[in-house]
């Protein structure tokens, strides 16, 4: 489950989760050696302890785009026959409207290490997503979402309940590392079972009925342009208890239309328990990353089995994979040195239907060309990329459609790889809700490297900064700034060179539906109250549309966000413009906040992907 700053939901994490290669036998059982019961609910009472809990009020669509609205009601949290109840309820079918529960321990029981466990019985139905997780007390501490990290110790599907996810999110940028458990001819909606991890300085294991089925031990997080904070941060802090239950939403998606298993569903929790131990040694290292670059062929061709030419089991996770989910209905078969992809059910997704091969080796600086012969047996569309599974699904190469005809036709696509060397990028082919369910016929595929970029190191030169804004004009690459983008908005950015000078691009596929849902930020900009200030900035994009920017007081700790400059809304050209906003300061403020807000313009979501581009912010005393 993701809080507020959570993440831009995994692009088709439902069937293929990003597994860490730090993976560990599965025989291994929970021992609580050496550990002493800290904390305990057991929820024999009639009602809710506002001792031990606090119930969350939010409105619909505020993270992950859920339908829920979660309220503080007997309606959707109970406690009953020694149990939790948290219970979703139909406000108005048609228009997919529900409430549901949330409550967690913020300030009450916040907890540094030790095992965290509950036993819970998970509701079966489409759209469903309840889970036991936790978050950070201090979100602000390592910095938002997901640089202060996240823990999630159980999370089950509502239309798959035979299987249980443990995942950690962290790092800038995103990163992942998912296990997953599954019950044979049984379901997590049958009967209760047991949930825990094992949260010790540097190692975070996750069991289901003391059972072992993920650990990891390699993370990071740091901010925009710096370096990594020491090890093992984020999970070096205290973290609070969440239980929830969402309705809808980018992972689970939408319940079926007129569903009527809705009223009736519970997440029902028998008991949460926490175990710590009496000390513990935070003097760990962080593990040497290995990467495992896969090899070329002779060819130069990091695709195995690009020709078809061998039979092989599309089932599995090795080489290809035929994948199909969220409604999709389909089959593929290798023949006739092609492989052959039939649709019975396009899905509600996109990648319903999907085909894709893993552990793709992208080298920092590479070029690379993506390239396919396909055909199908009537006009339709389908859609590529490269994406990242162990980084949140990042796209490498962004998600294109192509159009194909009956007549095989050849495709080529060339991209860079800016990010850091992943050795397991993923090549896809996305056939599901497309318009058509015509066969698909695909050959010929390669990816191979064509090149190298040599980019200049980023040098930072505190004297060329005009004014108070660090780094104004980007040559220390991200460095003092920060980029948030809520889980609502989908976007990234990275500095470019363009002619002489670096300029920071934002891609934006997605706005989310506010202003601030996608920013640049920095903070700590030194104020003085009755001094005058000119805040500029230039700015241009690929379509028409508004941006707004801003200095105002940083309410990361206060929730105060006090805006000195008031908000500055510009409109924007495909030309760089210079824009600026003069302002009084009517209090001192050593600590105060550039913000540049590029979410939904007027409320109103952009989905049109396009670019800002960003330089010369600068903020200086008028004179």
């Amino acid at each position: 489950m993701k809080n507020v700053f959570g993440k831009v939901a995994a692009f088709a994490a439902f069937f293929a989760c990003a597994l860490s290669a730090n993976v560990v036998a599965q025989n291994k059982t929970l021992s609580y050696e050496g550990y002493s019961l800290k904390w305990q609910d057991e929820f024999e009472g009639s009602q809710l302890n506002r001792d031990d809990w606090n119930v969350e009020l939010h409105q619909r669509g505020w993270v992950n785009n859920e339908m829920q609205e979660y309220v503080d009601s007997a309606e959707n949290i109970q406690v009953k026959d020694g149990k939790l109840i948290l219970r979703p309820v139909t406000k108005n079918a048609k228009k997919n409207l529900y409430t549901s529960g949330r409550v967690n321990t913020q300030g009450k029981h916040d907890f540094k290490y030790g095992i965290i466990e509950c036993r819970a019985k998970f509701p079966a139905g489409k759209g469903f997503l309840p889970a036991f997780w936790m978050m950070p007390t201090d979100e602000q501490f390592y910095g938002q979402w997901p640089r202060c990290g996240e823990i999630d110790i159980a999370e089950v599907l509502g239309h798959d309940t035979s299987t249980a996810f443990g995942t950690i999110h962290h790092g800038n940028p995103h990163n992942e590392s998912q296990g997953k458990s599954i019950l044979g001819k049984t379901a997590f909606s049958d009967d209760f079972h047991n949930f825990a991890c094992e949260w010790e300085p540097g190692r975070i294991s996750w069991y289901v009925d003391g059972n072992l089925y993920h650990t990891e031990n390699d993370w990071f997080t740091k901010s925009d342009g710096q370096k990594p904070h020491p090890y093992p941060a984020p999970f070096n802090q205290p973290f609070y208890i969440i239980l929830n239950l969402a309705v809808g939403g980018d992972w689970p998606g939408s319940p079926e239309k007129n569903a009527t298993y809705i009223d009736g569903a519970t997440f029902e929790i028998d008991y949460v328990r926490v175990y710590q131990k009496a000390s513990y040694n935070e003097n760990v290292a962080k593990p040497q990353k290995v990467l495992n670059l896969k090899n070329a062929d002779s060819s130069g061709n990091f695709v195995t089995n690009g020709n078809f030419s061998a039979k092989e089991n599309l089932g599995d996770e090795t080489d290809w994979q035929f994948l199909s989910a969220v409604g999709g209905d389909g089959a593929a078969s290798i023949e006739n040195s092609e492989i052959h992809i039939t649709t019975k059910k396009p899905g509600n997704e996109e990648y319903s239907i999907q085909l894709v091969q893993a552990k793709m080796p992208l080298v920092q600086g590479g070029k690379y060309r993506f390239s396919f012969k396909a055909r199908a047996a009537k006009k339709r569309t389908m859609k590529i990329g490269v994406s990242a599974p162990t980084r949140n699904w990042k796209r490498y190469l962004k998600d294109t459609v192509i159009s194909l005809t009956p007549e095989m036709k050849s495709y080529s696509f060339d991209f860079t790889m800016r990010d850091e060397t992943d050795d397991a990028a993923r090549i896809e082919f996305n056939m599901g809700k497309m318009g058509s369910t015509a066969d698909i016929f695909i050959t010929d595929v390669r990816l191979e490297q064509t090149g190298k970029v040599e980019r200049k190191t980023p040098a930072y030169n505190e004297d060329a900064d005009k004014g108070l804004i660090k780094n104004s004009e980007f040559n220390g690459d991200l460095m003092f700034f920060e980029v948030f983008t809520d889980n609502s908005a989908k976007a990234s950015c990275e500095v470019i060179e363009e002619g002489a000078n670096n300029v920071l691009d934002f891609n934006i596929a997605n706005t989310g539906d506010m202003d601030w849902k996608v920013q640049l930020i920095q903070r700590g900009v030194s104020l003085e109250k009755g001094k005058t200030y000119v805040l500029r900035l230039k700015a241009k994009s690929t379509i028409k549309r508004d941006l707004m920017f801003a200095i105002q007081h940083d309410g990361s700790k206060d929730n105060n966000w006090d805006n000195y400059a008031s908000q500055a809304t510009v409109s924007l050209g495909t030309e760089f413009q210079t824009f600026e906003k003069t302002f009084k300061m009517p209090v001192d403020n050593p600590q105060a906040m550039l913000s540049v807000s590029m979410g939904a313009v007027s409320g109103k979501r952009i989905s049109k992907e396009h670019h800002i581009y960003l330089d010369d912010i600068t903020l200086e005393e008028a004179k």
